[in-house]
């Protein structure tokens, strides 16, 4: 389809989606990006976009700077499908676990929490909730760090 109409946004979208499932996060990201400037409120595409952008920070090791900068943007495409759709249960989930990998434990339950309530199938749910239990977990400080003031 993309051959015949370089201007079909959702071509873009669906060949998005291929790559996405098939792991290859950098092809479904380039392929959103040009369904975005074909159709600028193009929802979904911001939806797995994020997605994808979660989907390269997450191997990253937590100290390198291009899992911070996935982050922010997995957040900010997620933060976008939520202004349009409140009730977008795995926009809430992705934008959780972004906020969880840059240490920002109150938007990530409040995002995991909204995801558990909003997400209908069973296995993303039970998923969030596992994230969501992990982020209730305390942490024991190490031996240089000073315990929170009182």
């Amino acid at each position: 389809m993309i051959r015949q109409d370089a201007d079909y946004g959702e071509a873009y979208y669906g060949r998005a989606l291929v790559y996405y499932a098939l792991g290859s996060c950098d092809q479904a990201i380039n392929d959103c990006t040009r369904a975005i400037e074909l159709r600028r409120r193009f929802t979904e595409a911001y939806l797995i976009r994020g997605a994808a952008h979660w989907g390269k920070a997450a191997p990253l090791d937590e100290t390198d700077p291009t899992r911070h900068a996935l982050c922010e943007q997995a957040i900010s495409d997620c933060t976008y499908v939520l202004d349009v759709q409140p009730r977008n249960g795995l926009a809430h989930f992705n934008r959780g676990l972004a906020y969880g990998a840059l240490g920002n434990k109150p938007m990530a339950k409040y995002d995991l929490e909204n995801a558990v309530a909003l997400l209908r199938d069973p296995t993303w749910q039970a998923e969030a909730e596992r994230w969501l239990t992990e982020l209730r977990k305390p942490r024991l400080l190490t031996r240089y760090e000073r315990p929170p003031l009182a």
